[in-house]
């Protein structure tokens, strides 16, 4: 017996809404939607001895019968409501926070010719940036694609969003100078943001 709980992947809540869905073998059997915990609970335990629940992504045990290694069910859960997955709780961080420590990738691609120049252009613009951190690259001269890996020290993800996306459009301004006038090849840049705590599992 699996429940999960539904998730607003636009915005990266979760509903506090659950469904059931009872499995045995090649069998299944469509439980509550939509319900609050209680009552996919209440439907579980009639049906099977073993409960798992997904609250987020962590997965406890709730029935009689323990499942797997997981953490038997808080007895104190009561009933979720709408809040924030914790896995993208730094998208609420406000500029009130002390900052913390992000890791950025920017990649540059040309479609036809290997980057040579046009790589150490982006990279060396890149260097320069007082915002950038222990810079990190690979490859640099023969393939179609650079990606530029850095930390950036910023208090919300909007605010490291900006400073990677000016970085990006002075760096391609750069790579974009040093492509050859007689062999021009059609690019793409683009930038993703990761908070460095979600990587090591720790605090930034």
């Amino acid at each position: 017996m699996v429940i999960d709980e539904e998730e607003d992947f636009d915005r990266h809540f979760l509903t506090g809404r659950f469904r059931a869905v009872w499995r045995s073998g090649h069998v299944h059997e469509d439980g509550p939607q939509e319900v609050d915990l209680a009552t996919a609970l209440s439907w579980g335990r009639a049906k099977s001895s073993r409960v798992v629940v997904w609250l987020g992504n962590q997965a406890y045990n709730a029935g009689a019968v323990s499942f797997g290694e997981f953490s038997p069910l808080p007895a104190d859960i009561g009933s979720p409501g709408p809040r924030r997955n914790p896995a993208f709780a730094y998208l609420d961080r406000r500029p009130s926070d002390p900052p913390v420590q992000w890791t950025v990738d920017l990649d540059f691609h040309l479609e036809r010719e290997p980057l040579g120049d046009v790589a150490r252009a982006f990279l060396d613009s890149i260097a320069k940036d007082p915002a950038v951190i222990a810079l990190e690259a690979d490859p640099v001269a023969t393939e179609r694609t650079v990606r530029a890996t850095f930390r950036s020290s910023a208090r919300t993800y909007e605010e490291v969003n900006e400073v990677a996306d000016a970085i990006l459009k002075v760096a391609t301004e750069a790579a974009l100078r040093a492509m050859p006038a007689e062999a021009p090849s059609a690019w793409y840049a683009g930038q993703s943001v990761t908070p460095r705590e979600l990587e090591s599992g720790g605090e930034a």
